[in-house]
């Protein structure tokens, strides 16, 4: 049995994540994910910055205007200065930032310079609560979205809405 190591993330502020901020999963483009609550802020945010931002569904239960979770769908992210090579809303930034490198799949980015160059470390568990406890809170609120009957899915290169189960061939069982 390989023993598991305990690594910390520290982010090399390479800007990958900020700059491609969209990712293709079963054969759909999202974007950033982003909580009601967040698009609310995100939205007043780039107001009084006069910063224009497209926010997009993500997912829908019942029927499509229903929407559950929300996509920056910028890219880059507007938020992201790419001469400080820093984010300018770093305090307020979503959920999704706030784990990275691990994304909403439970899985680590593998566009992101810092899991590269810790691939030979694999398997490997992250040091520190905010990677950790942010991923396990978006994959725990995602499965309690994911119980709702119906569910639709909105992607950004087709801007069409698809239903997930035609989307989704498999089951993923997320253990928390």
């Amino acid at each position: 049995m390989i023993p598991v190591r305990t690594v910390k993330f520290e982010c090399l502020r390479c800007g990958r994540c900020c700059v491609q901020t969209r990712r293709e999963l079963h054969g759909l483009v999202f974007g950033i994910q982003l909580w009601p609550e967040e698009k609310k802020l995100l939205t007043c945010i780039a107001k009084e910055k006069g910063i224009k931002i497209t926010v997009k569904p993500q997912f829908a239960s019942r029927s499509k205007s229903d929407i559950t979770l929300w996509q920056l769908a910028n890219e880059p992210c507007p938020f992201y200065d790419e001469t400080t090579r820093s984010c300018t809303i770093y305090p307020y930034r979503p959920l999704a930032c706030r784990a990275y490198p691990v994304c909403a799949t439970g899985n680590l980015d593998k566009y992101c310079e810092w899991t590269k160059r810790h691939e030979h470390l694999i398997p490997f568990k992250l040091e520190g609560p905010e990677p950790v406890w942010n991923a396990i809170i978006i994959a725990r609120r995602t499965l309690l979205e994911q119980t709702r009957p119906s569910r639709w899915v909105f992607d950004l290169r087709t801007e069409k809405w698809h239903k997930v189960s035609d989307v989704i061939k498999e089951m993923v069982v997320i253990k928390l």
